[in-house]
């Protein structure tokens, strides 16, 4: 009996070795393939932050690059254009406006250059240059439908995400100045197409009166009604007033009143609505011998930031570094 007792403890204990070295077995393998996919993992998580980090510096890198292009070539241009005036001694004019039109084309989206143009314009008017002062509206507008059209291009590609989106299109409007008091109740419609057929010519009287034209906004959030108070067409400006609703209400929710030059530019001189909503009125055209302002309203696309004001999301950059918090 000693012995059979033995040789089944003997037995047991040689199983029992058996299954510890099994476990042991499959605890390693176990060991080493979570090892291998704990690298793997980490490994792809690497390089999906290097690939963003490596994507967002390069954008970084090239808008710098371009930046310092810009920047070099016009700096070795300035003495050139302007020359070494004496102590005292004003710049000419027209050398002046040839740097602010470099200026304005180049640096356009980063910059406001109202101000300066508008000093520069009066310069201009002071000594009676009408040619040089053409030539700075005419830069104005080829800014004006530079930055009109990379809109469109933005909105473009973002209705190619959702079909169903608002088309983007400039609005023109009209008003020309008659001898005729004309009044209009007609509130704005929140149906585009019923917009679209309001977006018509509107006398103005004397520079104070006017018939106001209405504009939906493209998905009929919002209903801008336009104004035109006052136009000077020897210094070429126009006091707007422009009250914003909600679609289809009659309630004001702000009135905006503001002096249009041809120097507003859609980039630095919109107004924004909410978050989703902004939009910018640009001077197309003050005509004497007709009377009539022109203007286009252009509405950005959906939720589009200026480049100007640069914002940062500091969730996300700290999402993408893994910095603790939500």
């Amino acid at each position: 009996m000693g012995e059979q007792e033995n040789k089944e403890q003997v037995s047991t204990a040689e199983k029992s070795g058996k299954t510890s070295k099994e476990w042991r077995d499959w605890l390693d393998v176990a060991a080493k393939l979570i090892g291998a996919v704990a690298v793997a993992a980490i490994t792809w998580i690497v390089h999906d932050y290097d690939s963003k980090m490596s994507l967002t510096t390069l954008q970084s890198q090239r808008e710098q690059a371009e930046s310092n292009l810009r920047a070099g070539m016009l700096h070795d241009l300035v003495e050139p254009i302007i020359g070494r005036p004496a102590q005292g001694e004003d710049i000419d004019p027209d050398r002046e406006r040839l740097l602010v039109e470099l200026l304005t084309l180049n640096f356009h989206n980063h910059f406001e250059f109202k101000p300066l143009l508008l000093e520069v314009d009066g310069r201009l008017a002071a000594k009676g240059r009408q040619a040089g002062r053409e030539s700075l509206e005419s830069v104005a507008r080829r800014v004006s439908d530079r930055q009109i059209n990379m809109l469109g291009a933005i909105a473009a590609m973002e209705q190619g995400k959702s079909a169903s989106g608002p088309v983007f299109e400039p609005i023109s409007l009209f008003f020309q100045q008659t001898s005729e008091l004309i009044k209009t109740e007609t509130p704005c419609s929140t149906d585009p197409a019923m917009g679209k057929q309001q977006q018509r010519a509107a006398p103005f009287v004397g520079g104070l009166m006017s018939q106001p034209v209405c504009v939906a906004s493209p998905d009929g959030t919002y209903d801008l009604t336009v104004s035109v108070l006052a136009a000077d067409f020897k210094s070429r400006t126009a006091n707007l007033s422009i009250s914003v609703s909600r679609g289809g209400q009659r309630n004001i929710l702000r009135t905006v009143d503001f002096t249009i030059t041809p120097f507003d530019f859609p980039l630095t001189d919109n107004n924004e609505l909410d978050p989703d909503h902004r939009f910018a009125a640009v001077l197309d055209n003050l005509d004497r011998d007709s009377r009539i302002v022109q203007l286009r309203l252009v509405w950005f696309p959906r939720g589009y930031i200026p480049e100007r004001e640069r914002p940062v999301d500091y969730r996300a950059v700290r999402s993408l570094l893994g910095v603790g918090g939500k």
